[in-house]
Formats: C-alpha cells, structure tokens, sequence
C-alpha cells in the first residue's frame, strides 16, 4: 500500500523521503551509540569482577544482546575480541599488582581470574615477554634506582 503526502492521496514521491544517508547516518549514530552503552556496562562489569569467569555468553547477556551479535559489536567498538579484551584487562591489573605489591605470584594469578598459575604464568610471558617474578624484580630494581638518584638542585 503506497504512502501518501496527505488526504488528497498523492503518493510520496522518492524526493519526499529523507535521503538515505540522512536517515542511516542518525540511526547509525543512536546504534552506535547503544552498542558504545553496552559494551561500556560490560566492561564495567569486567572490572568490577575480574576474578569471575568471564565467557561470551556471560558478556553478552550483561550487553542484553544474542552471543553472536555481542562479539561483532564488541569488536566494533573495542577493535578486539571479549576474550582478548578480557585477557588484557586481567594482564594489565596483574602487571600493576606484581609491581606495586608484595603479594604472591599466585594469589594474584587467582585475584586477576586464572585458575591455574602455569596458565597465568604463559600468558604473562606471551603479552610482556618476561615472567611475572622476573616483571616483580625488575620493578623492585626500578624503584631501587629512582631512591639512589639524587634531586637536581
């Protein structure tokens, strides 16, 4: 049933319709910015529960979208998958605690949501190229060097 310009019944013509990139460039930008809201409740979501196992499926009931749609959007928006994202954010907060912390290496294995310290340990050596005891050392040796310098005048 075509769409009329008003009670006369004068069929719209394709002027009369907003252009496409109008009206594609407003919905893409309230789109973009759902997904932009949901990868964002998600990611807080991370962070606020590293230690939780973190799955795609998990992920994408907190961003309330299907599995598969939540990992197009999430590298939409991230430029990289939820499991690397995730990876990532486990990797950075291990790396702060190792430096800043005495804590074992284990516990924060476990704290930052690995289970199993050899796995902890690969992936720590993947991303950084060192160990954590040797990212712990190195640190150490860093904040050793910085008490040594002396203060310019």
């Amino acid at each position: 049933m075509p769409l009329f310009a008003h009670a006369q019944g004068v069929p719209l013509s394709s002027d009369s319709y907003p252009k496409g990139d109008v009206m594609n460039s407003s919905l893409k930008q309230k789109t973009q910015a759902d997904y932009r809201e949901a990868v964002n409740r998600v990611i807080e979501a991370v962070q606020a529960n590293l230690a939780e196992e973190w799955t795609p499926q998990k992920m994408s009931e907190v961003a309330l979208y299907s599995k598969f749609h939540f990992i197009r959007v999430f590298k939409e928006v991230t430029g990289s998958t939820p499991r690397a994202y995730v990876t990532r954010l486990r990797m950075t907060e291990a790396k702060r605690l190792l430096e800043s912390t005495s804590r074992y290496v284990t516990d924060i294995c476990l704290e930052v949501g690995f289970k199993h310290p050899n796995n902890f340990g690969a992936s720590f050596r993947r991303v950084y190229g060192i160990t954590p005891s040797k990212c712990r050392e190195d640190a150490r040796h860093q904040r050793e060097l910085a008490h040594r310098q002396p203060v310019a005048a």
